[in-house]
């Protein structure tokens, strides 16, 4: 299954946020609860701030993911499968090839939040 990735697009964006909603509501509700403002907001930030990704496969969107680009280090802040992309090996795939490019760079990659 080929999978191919591009930067996403403001018009990309509402997509992503869906997929981020549906994805990781039921996670955040049980931890802190979902603040609907708080959850755009943020979203809004990592979308500005990080190099946003979106996964495609055959040209279908496929999730989307956030890289934080450092000198030392590149982190992954978000990595979301569409549910029929899930448990086939394409979040392993991409943490392989984005490892290689952040270590060709000279950087490590991180997949642990950290501010």
């Amino acid at each position: 299954m080929p999978i191919t990735t591009r930067i996403a697009t403001i018009a990309d964006r509402d997509r992503l946020y869906d997929l981020y909603c549906e994805a990781m509501t039921g996670y955040i509700e049980e931890i802190w609860g979902w603040d609907e403002i708080w959850q755009q907001n943020d979203f809004e930030e990592a979308f500005e701030t990080c190099a946003t990704y979106v996964i495609e496969s055959d040209s279908d969107f496929s999730g989307y993911y956030q890289l934080k680009f450092g000198e030392d280090t590149d982190r992954l802040q978000m990595l979301i499968l569409t549910p029929a992309m899930r448990s086939l090996g394409i979040g392993r795939q991409l943490l392989y090839r984005t490892s290689m490019t952040s270590g060709e760079h000279g950087r490590r990659l991180l997949l642990r939040l950290q501010n």
